[in-house]
């Protein structure tokens, strides 16, 4: 069997569960994206290459009237989702977008755009 249709366990990936996992990271991704406040955070880091965790959670908890907590929690959601990475410097986590995870979606909109 080719080698890239092997799993890390050296067992063999079938095409059904292959499809499987990309709908699930497919459904967290849109998931992640159906909060306006994710959504915002997403833009906001759109402006900058790198943000800090208490800039966006206060960014966002000044525009949408939500605790520090939440704010942090959306960042948690979107980094789960694989839509942001994060890294350190120092004592501060810092976010960035992380553009190859919305290629799942691009990808199922191109798949469905192209049955019509």
């Amino acid at each position: 069997m080719p080698r890239s249709r092997r799993m890390h366990s050296g067992r063999a990936a079938t095409p059904a569960l292959e499809h499987i996992a990309q709908d699930a990271l497919l459904d967290e991704v849109l998931t992640a994206l159906t909060h306006p406040a994710r959504r915002f955070i997403l833009e906001l880091l759109e402006e900058v290459d790198d943000a800090t965790a208490t800039h966006l959670a206060l960014a966002v908890a000044e525009a949408f009237g939500i605790s520090l907590a939440r704010g942090s929690h959306h960042l948690n959601v979107l980094k789960k989702a694989g839509l942001v990475s994060m890294g350190r410097d120092g004592r501060e986590r810092l976010y960035r977008l992380n553009p190859r995870a919305i290629t799942v979606v691009t990808t199922w909109i191109d798949d469905v755009t192209a049955l019509f």
